[in-house]
Formats: structure tokens, C-alpha cells, sequence
């Protein structure tokens, strides 16, 4: 599988960045970049290791997996996936790769890494564009990013998480999803403020809709936690 690496110089909030020619219209977040983790287990209630571990889970990876995690934010779960299969393997055939948007989640993705000594890579690259080639990947991950994205934007980002997936693969996303019942409603009522537009149609089902129809297939809702964080996953069939 091919890794384009891609530098970009850092920038500012819901300004597009361009990237090898390309731009992104979701929003980064170069200015919380060490508060990001916080915010979300904060959101979580203190759930996003187990929120995590079960996106993780749900790709069901094995040694020699290649897998990508698309809006990687800070790395943790491209660098528990990558320790999950130096542990399953001697000979680790497989690769982890985190792409973000934003160049300081990238850095600070890298330094952790480094610190863990893990395997995982990290580099800059857009949801809408991811520079992979063709069918090279067998499980795809994104954790809290959707709501970063405007619809359109969401729909191209589905269409390059399949498109890079090979026949069999797991595409796993976790993010904001249909609030349900008064737990659900309550729980998600902080992210009726976050992000404007992008977050409050998820919180209607907006997510779950837009994969049924970019990949032509209903996702499988694997776990919710808090009556809304929800995790999706769907198995690319032969031929697709």
C-alpha cells in the first residue's frame, strides 16, 4: 500500500487547508490540539477509552491488517492498534496509518508515537482525498470526526473510506449519531451547540442515512453508548 506523505504548514480553525492542491471544508482544530482528548472524555463521561477500545474491536483486526484511521486527532487509537498487533504477530506484516487535517494533531500524533515507541505513521491528508490507492486497506477507522464536516463534505469522505478498502474490509466509524430516547436526548444535549450545522443533523440520523446511501448498505450499529455516541460498521462486499 502506497503513503503519500504530505506536509502542510498549520492555519487556522474552519479555514480550508490545501493539501497537495486539494482543500478540506471541515473544520480543524489547530487550536485545541493538546485539549482534544480531554474535551472528548469530558463529553464521554469519561467513556472514550471504552468508546475506543470499541471501535477497535468492531474492525476486528488480525496480523498482517492493514488499517487506517481517517481524523486521527491525537493518534491514541492508531497507536493502541499498532501495539494490539505487534502483540498478535512476531513477524507484523501490518501497518497502522492515522490521517488528519489538522498539521498539529498530525505532530503531536507523531511525538506520541515516538514516546510509545510505536509502530503507527502519521501524515496530514483530507478525508475527501485520502492519498491511498484503490482497495490497499483492510480496515478503516474514524473516530469523533464526522461532525467535523458538512454534508457534502461527509459524503466524499464515506466515498474514499470505501473506495480505499479492499473486498472484505471493515469500514468503522464512531461519532454522533440519532440521540434515543430521553438518555440519548439529554446526554447529547452540549453537541446541539458544537459545531453549528455539522453536528445537529447527526444527532437526527443524519450520519446513518448518508451511509445508506453513498455505500448503498446498511451499517451495522456494533454499540451506543450515552443514548447517541454510536458505532457503525459495514463489511465491503466482493465486486464493490
Amino acid at each position: 500500500m502506497k503513503f503519500e506523505r504530505v506536509e502542510e504548514p498549520g492555519g487556522g480553525g474552519s479555514t480550508p487547508v490545501g493539501l497537495s492542491g486539494l482543500t478540506t471544508r471541515g473544520i480543524r482544530v489547530d487550536g485545541r490540539v493538546g485539549s482534544v482528548d480531554i474535551l472528548e472524555n469530558l463529553l464521554s463521561f469519561g467513556q472514550q477509552e471504552a468508546i475506543l477500545q470499541a471501535t477497535l474491536d468492531a474492525a476486528a483486526r488480525v496480523p498482517g491488517d492493514r488499517l487506517v484511521d481517517v481524523g486521527c486527532g491525537s493518534g491514541k487509537l492508531a497507536i493502541t492498534a499498532a501495539r494490539a498487533l505487534t502483540r498478535q504477530a512476531s513477524d507484523v506484516s501490518g501497518s497502522v496509518l492515522g490521517i488528519d487535517a489538522t498539521p498539529g494533531m498530525v505532530e503531536f500524533a507523531r511525538r506520541s508515537a515516538a514516546a510509545a515507541r510505536s509502530t503507527a505513521r502519521f501524515q496530514v491528508g483530507i478525508a475527501e482525498a485520502l492519498p491511498l490507492e484503490d482497495g490497499g486497506v483492510n480496515a478503516v477507522t474514524s473516530s469523533y470526526f464526522f461532525h467535523h464536516l458538512p454534508s457534502d463534505a461527509k459524503r466524499l469522505a464515506l466515498r474514499e473510506m470505501w473506495r480505499v478498502l479492499a473486498p472484505g474490509g471493515r469500514l468503522v466509524i464512531t461519532d454522533y449519531g440519532r440521540a434515543r430516547g430521553l438518555k440519548g436526548l439529554i446526554a447529547s444535549i452540549p453537541m446541539r451547540c458544537n459545531f453549528y450545522e455539522y453536528t445537529r443533523p447527526q444527532l437526527g440520523g443524519e450520519l446513518e442515512r448518508l451511509v445508506e446511501q453513498e455505500l448503498r448498505n446498511q451499517a451495522e450499529i456494533v454499540q451506543v453508548f450515552l443514548g447517541y455516541i454510536t458505532v457503525l460498521r459495514l463489511v465491503k462486499p466482493a465486486g464493490r
